[in-house]
């Protein structure tokens, strides 16, 4: 007490400065010691700003709102919030829901078809706190929810309609939350054509759903391949497989590169000029640069610059290859190298900002086997009778590794870390996130139901409590009816036991979401 009452003996600005490189929940203890110096923190969030670890919250800050626009005492309820979900998330217990919003999609005409791939049921979602955006068929939504089970904002945005189209969709909101960018490949197979389209929809609530059309353009076809990745100003997507397509949108630039591998140029003992086989890729948060996974190498994240001299794009430019100015590209010398010699496959990728100049490209890997190096660390970092600590070979891994990349450096430190196993006591239960739609936010199609224990990933984020696997108890009410007996007629339109479901979990707020015909349900653990 004696040396609160010495701290409040200074002026306020002097207790914000003594709380500087302190961490949130350092400053979240001070603000519960007593109501002097929890009233001098809840007005100035330079207090929360100011530690070490303020991105923690970054993400997690409410839909529209920056550390310069949002109020001192909604970011510290942020703070505390984002601290108390962290924590309660790496609990090694399974959770059970805490409540549960439902909100009715009826009014959307929701396509569930279940024999057709491409139009089978609402794919391709987004979510950033309470903006919700995904594809039905040949439209898609952009939604704003709100607290009690309303649809505050909706919008439509048709595409190009017919079973013989394609699609495939990524998204990006702009820093200050009032626009979404939505970039749209379309494929049609019948006369072998691809399009893309970019549009610019504001999501701010006075004018919420208006857009403008930024680029329409056709690009080269290849058959079977749907990959894109936006990052404004670029987009990228797939050309074959040892290639992509890479488009300035701002300027109306672009051209087709091959990405050539280094061990196979002749200075360096190679036969030739060997092409990558890319097969995923995602654009660079703070340079002109692309990274991406080499199919032949699949240990490797490889990184090439975006060309700055790339020509004019013209108008509804042809999608035939001839069309296009070709070119091929080197990477840079520094590979990103996940840490396991298992050869992964690749799940899950994405950028977290980790502090004002620096990012963390967060990846998930799945390992067919897990080899001996691996096994012998988790021996090292497991508890003494862990059955985690006895696997064999036989037993497949789940990698998570972290690349940190530092502004205003051009090779960026590589580091990784394997924390996690598919383990014989976790094999009834499922891995929730094949897709990683945001920092923290997991998509999936498999099918839920309360007979089974969901995995998420969790990387650390900041708050101190690591990387670790959170466990989900699927509340009873999302269970699926039984398959109509052989003598029944099948609903085509419905969902049964077994069917894939779209479902998202948001690690950032705890939340599930799940799409299904009679509506959008969030449950809340």
């Amino acid at each position: 007490m004696n040396a609160a009452l010495s701290i409040l003996s200074f002026p306020p600005e002097i207790v914000i400065k003594s709380l500087e490189g302190l961490s949130i929940q350092d400053v979240v203890n001070v603000a519960q010691t007593c109501t002097s110096l929890r009233a001098i923190i809840l007005s100035n969030k330079q207090s929360i700003m100011q530690t070490r670890n303020a991105f923690a919250i970054w993400q997690s800050l409410p839909h529209g709102s920056t550390p310069a626009t949002i109020s001192a005492d909604l970011l510290y309820a942020t703070a505390v919030a984002s601290l108390a979900i962290s924590k309660r998330l790496s609990s090694n217990m399974p959770l059970k829901p805490r409540n549960h919003v439902s909100y009715d999609l009826s009014l959307f005409d929701l396509t569930w078809n279940r024999t057709s791939p491409s139009h089978g049921h609402p794919a391709h979602f987004f979510l950033a706190n309470d903006l919700l955006a995904f594809r039905s068929s040949s439209v898609l939504f952009i939604m704003k929810l709100g607290l009690s089970g309303a649809i505050d904002e909706s919008v439509s945005l048709d595409l190009t309609s017919g079973n013989a189209y394609w699609y495939s969709v990524d998204y990006q909101l702009s820093d200050d939350g009032r626009a979404l960018l939505v970039a749209v490949l379309i494929q049609n197979r019948t006369v072998s054509s691809r399009s893309l389209q970019v549009f610019e929809v504001s999501v701010e609530t006075c004018g919420f759903g208006s857009n403008t059309l930024l680029l329409s353009v056709g690009v080269p076809f290849v058959e079977g391949s749907m990959s894109i990745a936006l990052h404004d100003p670029y987009v990228v997507v797939s050309n074959n497989h040892e290639g992509l397509a890479i488009i300035d949108l701002r300027h109306k630039k672009g051209l087709t590169v091959s990405l050539l591998d280094r061990a196979s140029l002749p200075e360096l003992g190679g036969s030739g000029h060997k092409t990558m086989a890319i097969n995923q890729f995602i654009v660079h948060p703070f340079e002109p640069a692309i990274f991406a996974f080499n199919h032949d190498h699949p240990t490797k994240v490889i990184l090439f610059d975006i060309p700055d001299d790339m020509p004019e794009l013209t108008h509804a430019l042809s999608p035939s290859h001839e069309s296009w100015t070709s070119r091929e590209i080197l990477p840079r010398d520094t590979s990103f190298i996940l840490p396991s010699e298992a050869y992964p496959l690749p799940l899950v990728w994405v950028f977290r900002k980790t502090s004002p100049s620096s990012y963390t490209l967060d990846t998930l890997a799945f390992s067919h086997y897990a080899p001996t190096s691996l096994l012998s660390l988790l021996s090292q970092r497991q508890p003494e009778g862990d059955q985690r600590a006895r696997m064999s070979e036989s037993d497949a891994a789940i990698v998570f590794a972290s690349f940190h990349l530092h502004q205003e450096t051009r090779q960026p430190d590589v580091e990784g870390l394997p924390i996690s196993f598919r383990s014989p006591e976790n094999n009834a239960s499922e891995l929730f996130g094949m897709q990683m739609i945001a920092p923290g936010i997991y998509f999936t199609e498999r099918y839920l139901h309360s007979e089974q224990v969901v995995r998420v990933p969790k990387f650390e984020d900041g708050n101190g409590f690591g990387s670790t696997w959170t466990r989900l108890n699927i509340p009873q009410f999302l269970d699926l009816p039984w398959l109509p007996g052989a003598h029944l007629p099948r609903d085509r339109s419905a969902l049964y036991r077994g069917d894939f479901s779209p479902s998202i979990f948001n690690v950032l707020t705890g939340k599930l979401y799940v799409c299904r015909p009679d509506g959008l349900h969030v449950i809340q653990y």
